[in-house]
């Protein structure tokens, strides 16, 4: 190489360098400067309609979305979480405490709402959690499966909420990276995804490095990292008009006498099985084409890499760092049906370790053997039935009933 073209070429390529360090100073400097841009807000408005009875979805409407907002808000309403075990019964929480304490609950869950979409839609209202009552009613059978599927992950995380963890800056980015974790890793399931969850997805994928190392790729995901405006994310904001509903003056706690009535009045409806179901559950689901009864086992847990035990400890933490008056439940399993259920004996042991070492309430009513086991206390073999929801009654107006 003759030594012009040699000069040329150093000339050019000190220009080029010099031209991407402009570019990257340009960047730093944006990025210092950022807090300086106005931000514009969606704002969300209307009135809380609800303060009993329970969404069996956030997705069923605007106003379940501005009614659960509204309930964790009210310091004086207890937000209750859970799933297929919500149903119409007079003696669920949300039904009775408002009817027959004084005590405004607000229910929402249904099959498969899970540890992981139920931190997403508190992570939602992170900024009202401190004093809220929130109880989160948890089943052992989540623990067996994969984890919040996508399916509930889109009808409880709403679009609303997700705009709002992407574009709050005083949301840890530990919890976004675990959102931008989790649709990552369902990316094939989603038939799209918002920018909100694109964003996550990209600040979850540039922390972890785990796009490629090429100079122009980082550099446009870093000018997206720096910009949220670059994914057309506008954060959402809620004008609420609350009311208040008057509480008791004294705690109110029905006596062991009125709550034995609903167990013996389940247990004499029971005329087909001896497992202490519903006569129609156990002739629907629980008997074989040959007559006999269906057997009942569960597999043994597995605590390396199980998804919904990572899920628990992320929405435990949320809850003790935000300082909501918060409380855990653990429904049972009927062991009259299921033959080993001491299978779970670890599980509930360490959520029992995990909640006292956070000094979080909790009430476990799992057994395991029959001779610890309530008749009445489930319906069939995993929904509470009216005697336990009474249970819950109790616990949550010692909880949550003094004002």
């Amino acid at each position: 190489m003759k030594k012009n073209d040699r000069k040329f070429l150093i000339v050019h390529f000190a220009a080029l360098l010099s031209a991407l360090f402009l570019v990257f100073i340009t960047v730093l400097f944006i990025s210092k400067n950022t807090d300086r841009i106005p931000e514009k807000h969606k704002l969300v408005s209307g009135q809380q309609k609800k303060w009993k009875g329970f969404y069996s979805s956030l997705a069923e409407s605007d106003q379940a979305e501005l009614d659960f907002v509204a309930s964790i808000r009210s310091k004086n309403q207890i937000t209750l979480l859970g799933s297929s075990e919500f149903g119409n019964s007079p003696y669920a929480s949300y039904n009775f405490l408002p009817d027959s304490a004084g005590l405004p609950t607000l229910g929402v869950g249904k099959g498969f709402h899970q540890c992981f979409s139920m931190f997403c839609e508190l992570l939602a209202v992170h900024e009202h959690l401190e004093n809220s009552e929130i109880c989160i009613i948890l089943s052992p059978t989540w623990f067996h499966e994969y984890g919040t599927n996508t399916e509930s992950f889109l009808e409880f995380v709403r679009p609303n909420f997700l705009n709002h963890i992407a574009a709050d800056k005083s949301i840890h980015t530990k919890y976004k990276s675990a959102i931008g974790e989790y649709i990552d890793a369902h990316l094939d399931e989603f038939s799209g995804i918002s920018n909100s969850m694109e964003y996550l997805v990209d600040k979850y994928r540039l922390e972890n490095k785990t796009e490629p190392g090429f100079l122009f790729s980082a550099l446009r995901k870093t000018m997206k990292e720096i910009h949220l405006s670059v994914y057309s994310v506008q954060d959402v904001r809620y004008r609420i008009d609350s009311f208040t509903v008057p509480l008791p003056d004294t705690a109110l706690v029905y006596s062991d006498d009125y709550i034995a009535v609903l167990q013996n009045n389940f247990i004499n409806s029971v005329t087909n099985n001896h497992i202490y179901v519903e006569d129609e559950y156990y002739s629907e689901y629980l008997v074989l084409e040959d007559g006999s009864q269906r057997p009942g086992k569960i597999r043994e847990m597995n605590f390396e890499n199980n998804r919904e035990w990572s899920d628990f400890l992320l929405l435990v933490e949320l809850m003790h760092e935000s300082g909501a008056n918060c409380s855990f439940i653990m429904q049972p399993m009927n062991p009259f049906f299921y033959s080993n259920l001491e299978l779970n004996d670890p599980l509930i042991d360490s959520v029992s370790a995990v909640l006292g070492a956070y000094e979080i309430p909790f009430y476990n009513m799992y057994s395991s053997d029959t001779s610890s086991y309530e008749p009445g206390t489930l319906k069939d073999i995993m929904h509470l039935g009216d005697y336990g929801w009474m249970k819950i009654n109790n616990f949550l107006i010692e909880q949550y009933g003094t004002p």
